[in-house]
C-alpha cells in the first residue's frame, strides 16, 4: 500500500489556501481587495490590491480604470499628477483648507490641532485586596486653528493611586490624586462628569 508524502500533503493545502485566496469572488471582507485598499489617501496609490477578475493590480492602476484617467491624471479630475493634491482621487478644485501636502478630498485628518484645555472628567474607586483602587480620567481637548473649522477632538487618559482600607476612600482620592494631579474637582471618589468620546 502507498503512503501518502507529508511533505506533499504540506503542499497541496498550501495550493488550496492560495487558490482560495486569489479566487474571483473573493469575500467583501477581504480587505486586500481594492475598494478596501484604495481609500483614495495619497499613500494608497501605489499599493498592491485584488482587482477585478480576481488579479493583482496596483491602486493607481485600478483607479486609473475606475475613472478612465491616464497616466498624467489618475483620477481623471483635469489636475496633472505632478501637481495634484489628491493623485487618487477627484478633486478638481483642489482644495486644501489646513495648507498640508494633502486635498481636503484625500487628508486622513483635515485640521492643524492644538490643545486648548484640560479636565478631570470622570473618577472611580474600587476595592482590590485590603486596598482602595483610586482612578481619574482626564479629557485633553485640542481644537482646530485651521481654516477647516473641524470639530475638536479629545485624548481621554487615566492617573490611578491606592490606599488601604484604613484610609476613608474621599482621603485617599485626595491624597493619592490630588496632591499629583492638583486638581480638586473631582473627589470624593466616585463621580462622573461626562468624558468625551475619546478621537485622538
Amino acid at each position: 500500500m502507498k503512503t501518502l508524502n507529508p511533505r506533499m500533503i504540506l503542499v497541496a493545502i498550501g495550493a488550496l489556501i492560495a487558490a482560495a485566496w486569489l479566487a474571483p469572488e473573493v469575500s467583501a471582507q477581504t480587505y486586500s481587495k481594492c475598494w478596501y485598499v484604495c481609500d483614495g489617501t495619497n499613500s494608497s496609490c501605489t499599493q498592491s490590491c485584488i482587482g477585478g477578475g480576481g488579479l493583482w493590480t496596483t491602486c493607481d492602476q485600478w483607479l486609473r480604470n475606475l475613472y478612465g484617467g491616464t497616466a498624467n491624471d489618475l483620477d481623471a479630475d483635469g489636475v496633472p499628477n505632478s501637481s495634484d493634491n489628491c493623485l487618487c482621487r477627484q478633486n478638481s478644485n483642489q482644495a486644501n483648507c489646513d495648507g498640508d501636502s494633502d486635498g481636503n478630498a484625500c487628508d486622513p485628518l483635515n485640521g492643524v490641532f492644538v490643545k486648548d484645555k484640560r479636565r478631570a472628567c470622570r473618577s472611580d474607586a474600587a476595592t482590590k485586596l485590603g486596598f482602595w483602587d483610586i482612578g481619574i480620567w482626564y479629557e485633553d481637548r485640542f481644537v482646530d486653528i485651521s481654516a477647516c473649522k473641524s470639530a475638536p477632538r479629545y485624548n481621554i487618559f487615566k492617573v490611578g493611586g491606592t490606599c488601604t482600607f484604613t484610609v476613608p476612600v474621599e482621603d485617599c482620592c485626595r491624597y493619592a490624586l490630588e496632591n499629583r494631579t492638583r486638581d480638586g474637582n473631582v473627589c470624593p471618589a466616585p463621580k462622573d462628569l461626562n468624558c468625551a468620546p475619546d478621537t485622538w
